[in-house]
C-alpha cells in the first residue's frame, strides 16, 4: 500500500513555487522575511537535489532540500538537521518545522549574543599596528612641535611669573621700610 506524501514541484521549486510554504509558515506564527531558491539542481548523496533556504525575523533559517520526485531529502534548521516526522502533510510539516524554529529561538539568541561579546573584544584589534616610517615621522614632527608650542607658552607664563614676584618682592620691601620708619 502506497501512503501520500507532501511533495514539490521539482520543476518550479523558486520563490514562486514556494510561496504557499511561505505563507504556511506565516499562519504558523513565524514571520519569512526572505527566501532564496535559485531552482538549480545539484547531485547530492547520488540524487538530483535542489534546496531553498528561508530566513526568518529572529536571524535563523531552514534550508529544505528535496529530491528529484518532490520528496523532502534533507531539512536543516540553521546548520543542524533536523528529522520532519509529519510528512504527509505539507500544513502538519511546515507547523513542525516553526515548533523546532519557536524551541531553538532561546538558545540561538544566546549563542548570537555571545557571538556578539566575542566580536567586541578582539585581541587582534586591541595590538597596535606598525605604521609605515613616513607616518612615524609625520606623526613625531606634528609631536614635536605641538611640544614647542607648549614650551614657548610655558616660557612665557615664566616670565609673567617672574615679573610678578619682582612686583611683590618690591612691594614687601617698601611696606617693610614704612613699619621701620613709623616705629
Amino acid at each position: 500500500m502506497r501512503q501520500n506524501y507532501a511533495t514539490f514541484d521539482f520543476a518550479n521549486f523558486d520563490e514562486k513555487g514556494l510561496s504557499g510554504v511561505k505563507e504556511a509558515f506565516e499562519r504558523a506564527g513565524v514571520t519569512v522575511i526572505d527566501l532564496e531558491a535559485s531552482n538549480r539542481s545539484r547531485r547530492m548523496s547520488g540524487f538530483a537535489t535542489k534546496s531553498a533556504t528561508f530566513y526568518f525575523e529572529d536571524g535563523q533559517t531552514i534550508t529544505l532540500r528535496i529530491k528529484g520526485d518532490g520528496d523532502v531529502f534533507q531539512v536543516k534548521l540553521n546548520s543542524r538537521v533536523v528529522p520532519i516526522r509529519n510528512v504527509h502533510s505539507m500544513k502538519e510539516a511546515v507547523g513542525e518545522m516553526a515548533r523546532y524554529l519557536q524551541a531553538n529561538a532561546p538558545a540561538w539568541k544566546k549563542a548570537q549574543r555571545r557571538k556578539q561579546q566575542r566580536a567586541k573584544v578582539d585581541e587582534k584589534d586591541m595590538k597596535a599596528k606598525p605604521l609605515p616610517r613616513a607616518k612615524k615621522i609625520e606623526a613625531l614632527e606634528a609631536d614635536v612641535a605641538e611640544l614647542d608650542s607648549s614650551l614657548s607658552d610655558l616660557a612665557s607664563e615664566k616670565d609673567d611669573l617672574t615679573k610678578q614676584l619682582d612686583e611683590r618682592q618690591q612691594t614687601i620691601q617698601t611696606l617693610e621700610q614704612q613699619i621701620q620708619d613709623a616705629a
